[in-house]
């Protein structure tokens, strides 16, 4: 008989030491200053926004990246161009990306990167395994 007393005495103790650990955490946690907050989200609007513009810069630049390799083939130095263009764009896109992702803000999905179809085989029916299968992509930088 002492041991379930035992027992429910001591859930009983932990489940109060947990509590009073919450108490303590959620008194000592300083409050979000209003004034800071709207100043913070207006900043994380304004690279959103320019978040918005990369992803579209960064379509144009996979378009002229394309449009480069077919008038002047892959060993050019327009397409060279076109490809470094279109790697440093996408670098600035990503970092800007992680940031706004590790500051908590949500984040849309990158619109034109990836596979295309919006799944798995490509949303194209008659698809068979492998690499083709995944949205077919080109060994190239553009994200195709």
């Amino acid at each position: 008989m002492i041991r379930p007393l035992t027992w429910k005495l001591t859930a009983i103790l932990g489940g109060a030491i947990l509590v009073v650990g919450w108490a303590v955490a959620g008194a000592q946690s300083p409050l979000p200053d209003p004034q800071s907050a709207s100043q913070v989200a207006a900043e994380q609007q304004k690279q959103l926004d320019e978040l918005t513009k990369l992803g579209q810069q960064f379509q144009k630049d996979r378009d002229a990246m394309h449009a480069a390799i077919t008038q002047y083939g892959w060993d050019s130095d327009q397409t060279d161009a076109a490809q470094d263009h279109l790697v440093r764009d996408r670098a600035e896109y990503r970092k800007l990306r992680r940031s706004l992702r590790s500051a908590g803000v949500a984040v849309p999905p990158p619109a034109g990167m990836g596979m295309r179809g919006g799944g798995p085989g490509g949303g194209r029916p008659g698809r068979g395994a492998g690499r083709m299968a995944r949205g077919g992509m080109c060994n190239c930088p553009c994200g195709y």
